[in-house]
């Protein structure tokens, strides 16, 4: 993952996981070769006495090969005589003249005096494609805080030189050319309750509330630290080859039209195939495709697939199961695509090979201009933007018209969830499967170079009628999301869905007491009467719950796509 700024990092770092110290590390160090520094920790009177917490001890267990240095000589001395590889050495000035897959900083930089130093240490015996994993206290925890109210002290190391809140650690990462990718917070190994006669019980209770509330206000924490990439063009070296799956319902001028935006791609044209799905459609859209490849002579390879279930997921999750990308784009029909959209999306993985999708920047073209409120609501028409430079983020939203995503993910999380089928909105599709991204740790990236550009008509979409009927969609998805997905999990949180209408509900009132946008109350209370009617049919209407709760669109090992209809060999012209 890449953080845009310390600020995007420090609110990702607040919601980020709370693990064990002891399975942070086992988790990266396993198999590999290992640089540990500072390995005697407190001292060996520590280690000896808690043998099952010495970091060190650890790593030997479950690294493949390791290293170990500290600058403390007779301790050093005493663990080579033990059988331990380790040197006597400076860390900030260490030169072994090798590289390591993983380096270990444990509670180590809150001792040295230069961190700069450190961390070029780090980054001079850390392999292109290693880690080096960073743990220390965290200032601001909520135990120091009531440490220092009801006992007038907290426990500090005598040895540490300083205080690293995570925001300033971003800082000092970055200006040594390096990048965190994760974050976690550690449950610590030391108590930090307070031992007030009176008021501890209640201060630790009260403490505790807070770190679960709020990860910000947690004991220690690590961080997951890789060099940073060079910016490497998609032209220099091999290039991925890409599907685009483009899913149609009877607008087969339309759907013409983005295809040929697709075959105007500044990308190699041996590198991608293009992939029509039509969704059931009650048109000619099929003779009309035909009819335009008789009289055009296509660059690239298309596939067209005839895929009868209706249903947006169905044919996203047919066209993948027939793809052979590694990469797979899905965009829209009623879309036209820059001429560098695939290769300014592969260029996103190429120079962040954790990413496990990439979206792009979106706009809207409208057929003429519409009235100034509709410009408002561009953001429920597909609209999408986020900043002028590349984002990698965790929990980034993309959505469905330009995203794209690794083959291997896409399978491994079942896929999109159901969205549109037929007549009904019954799911979240692309919004559940970045959530799905977010719960595996994924990374997702946007890239503002490139657009695509969602086709609309004044007369359809620029009515309220249109911009209500996207409202109640998102009220279904949300509801979705709070009753479905989390039964699926076996997790769900009826406070969490009294909690949403609660929220909606005082949403639309203040509506009617201040004033907003045109129309915005009426569309908030669309929004709320969508979640309250899709989660009372959920809870009541069985026949829908059984429908819902289907799983035959999961995109997995045993989903049956439909065959290719017929196919169009590219001619490389």
């Amino acid at each position: 993952m890449r953080f845009r700024d310390p600020i995007n990092f420090v609110r990702w770092a607040r919601k980020a996981q709370c693990v064990p110290k002891t399975e942070f590390i086992r988790k990266f160090v396993t198999g590999k070769d290992v640089l540990d520094l500072g390995v005697v920790a407190h001292s060996l009177d520590y280690m000896k006495k808690t043998p099952d917490k010495w970091l060190h001890g650890l790593i030997c267990e479950h690294a493949g090969k390791v290293v170990g240095v500290d600058i403390l000589k007779s301790e050093i001395s005493e663990l080579q005589e033990m059988g331990y590889n380790v040197i006597n050495d400076d860390v900030l000035t260490l030169d072994l003249d090798r590289q390591f897959d993983v380096i270990v900083c444990g509670d180590l930089i809150e001792h040295v005096w230069n961190h700069d130093a450190l961390l070029h240490s780090i980054s001079r015996h850390l392999l292109d494609d290693g880690v080096a994993l960073i743990t220390t206290p965290n200032p601001f925890s909520a135990n120091r805080f009531f440490n220092i109210l009801f006992d007038g002290w907290t426990a500090i190391n005598t040895e540490h030189t300083c205080w690293l809140c995570p925001q300033t650690v971003f800082q000092l990462v970055e200006r040594a050319g390096l990048r965190i990718v994760d974050f976690y917070w550690i449950s610590t190994d030391f108590p930090m309750s307070t031992k007030n006669r009176y008021w501890g019980g209640i201060a630790n209770r009260i403490a505790s509330a807070l770190q679960k509330k709020n990860g910000l206000l947690r004991t220690d924490y690590g961080i997951v630290v890789k060099k940073k990439i060079p910016h490497v063009s998609y032209e220099d070296g091999a290039l991925p080859f890409v599907s685009v799956v483009l899913p149609t319902y009877n607008r087969p001028s339309y759907a013409i039209s983005a295809v040929e935006s697709l075959f105007m791609q500044d990308y190699p044209r041996e590198k991608y195939e293009v992939l029509i799905v039509d969704n059931g459609t009650s048109d000619e859209t099929e003779m009309c495709v035909r009819a335009f490849f008789r009289d055009y002579l296509s660059p690239v390879t298309v596939k067209y697939i005839r895929e009868q279930r209706r249903g947006l997921v169905y044919a996203r999750h047919t066209g993948a199961a027939q793809a052979a990308g590694e990469i797979i784009l899905f965009g829209d029909d009623d879309a036209r695509y820059e001429p560098n959209w695939i290769s300014a999306i592969a260029d996103v993985y190429r120079q962040n090979p954790e990413v496990g999708a990439v979206g792009t920047k979106i706009e809207i073209e409208w057929d003429q201009t519409p009235e100034t409120w509709v410009l408002h609501y561009e953001g429920v028409l597909g609209r999408l933007t986020y900043d002028t430079e590349t984002v990698i983020d965790m929990g980034l939203q993309i959505y469905g018209g330009s995203f794209s995503i690794r083959e291997k993910v896409l399978r491994d999380l079942n896929g999109f969830n159901p969205g549109q089928m037929g007549e009904y909105i019954l799911g979240d599709s692309e919004t559940g499967l970045c959530d799905k991204l977010a719960k595996a740790r994924i990374p997702v990236g946007w890239t503002p170079h490139t657009i695509m550009w969602h086709k609309q008509e004044v007369s359809k979409q620029g009515t309220l009628t249109d911009i209500k009927r996207r409202f109640w969609n998102n009220g279904i998805c949300l509801a979705y999301r709070d009753n479905v997905a989390s039964e699926m999990r076996g997790l769900v949180d009826r406070f969490q869905i009294l909690k949403r209408i609660v929220s909606l509900l005082k949403r639309t009132v203040k509506g009617l007491i201040y004033r907003q946008k045109p129309y915005q109350t009426m569309l908030d209370y669309t929004l709320f009467t969508a979640y309250l009617w899709y989660t009372l049919r959920f809870h009541f209407d069985f026949k829908l719950r059984k429908k819902i709760l289907s799983q035959d669109w999961a995109y997995n090992k045993d989903y049956i796509p439909s065959p290719v209809t017929f196919s169009v060999n590219g001619k490389g012209k």
